[in-house]
């Protein structure tokens, strides 16, 4: 592809709507062979609903089709992910919001933005960020699997919120996932790492996980970062748990009303990590 990149967006909104309101934006790459974009990716889902039953934003890049799956994966831009459920002040049912990048080649991947340390990856789901519906949900996912090797210049996130105001039950609360994963033969990684969510009220569950997996010969992960890779979950009343670290470690915590948060950093390679603050050379 061209110079111009992807520019995917669907925008909804409705006012005093008995049913939902379902913003859904995607893309999909299938190609047997080599698929480059020589540009910026975005995809935004965008859903406004206010007294309404639900509103739902769901935003997706796809490039594993199993049927043809690319040898090569080459992005020389960055790639923007995100699904936005809003609320109005006369509220919804429910509100959820999902942004998902999952990128699978049988070779290499690379994601070449220009610079290093700016975004290179980032998937964002916020559902209700004004507290305004009874429950929301929200799932940010980052799956990034080569069979050959993994290079990215630049920062890679998961972030999702979810502050649905309640009232809250056991099997009627805001949930909030972030995860990550970066697999490859050797993986290198220029810039940083964070996986963060969110979850309001009683019996919130919010998990935060980031996944870097070198797998083949030698197997070795070179992290170029200002910092360490970071987990945070928070769930309830401030419920936080936080990891940052270069080496595998998790946490779990629960608050009042069993509300849970939990956050794992997963590092694991069959060779040697290598850390350092200098910027890469692809």
């Amino acid at each position: 592809m061209g110079p111009g990149g992807v520019d995917v967006e669907a925008r909804a909104n409705g006012n005093h709507v008995t049913g939902g309101v379902l913003g859904h934006a995607s893309a999909s790459f299938s190609d047997a062979g080599l698929t480059s974009v020589d540009g910026n990716v975005k995809i935004l889902a965008l859903a406004s609903g206010n007294a309404v039953g639900n509103v739902h934003a769901d935003a997706y890049l796809f490039a594993d089709d199993t049927q043809n799956l690319a040898t090569q994966l080459i992005f020389g831009g960055t790639i923007d992910v995100e699904g936005h459920a809003n609320v109005g002040r006369n509220g919804a049912n429910s509100a959820g919001a999902i942004a998902v990048v999952d990128l699978a080649a049988t070779d290499s991947i690379s994601i070449l933005v220009d610079g290093g340390l700016g975004s290179a990856i980032k998937a964002l789901a916020s559902a209700d960020p004004r507290s305004l519906a009874k429950i929301a949900s929200a799932d940010a996912s980052v799956d990034v699997s080569a069979d050959g090797n993994l290079f990215v210049n630049g920062n890679v996130t998961a972030q999702a919120l979810g502050k649905g105001i309640g009232p809250f039950t056991a099997s009627h609360h805001d949930l909030a996932e972030a995860l990550m994963h970066l697999e490859g033969s050797n993986v290198t990684i220029g810039g940083n790492l964070r996986s963060l969510a969110l979850a309001n009220g009683a019996w919130s569950r919010a998990d935060a996980t980031v996944e870097i997996i070198a797998d083949g010969a030698p197997g070795n992960i070179n992290l170029f970062q200002n910092n360490d890779p970071i987990a945070r979950a928070t769930a309830g009343n401030s419920l936080t748990v936080f990891r940052q670290a270069h080496a595998s470690t998790s946490g779990i915590i629960s608050g009042p009303h069993g509300s849970v948060a939990a956050d794992d950093i997963d590092i694991v390679f069959n060779g040697k990590l290598t850390r350092a603050r200098r910027p890469p050379r692809f």
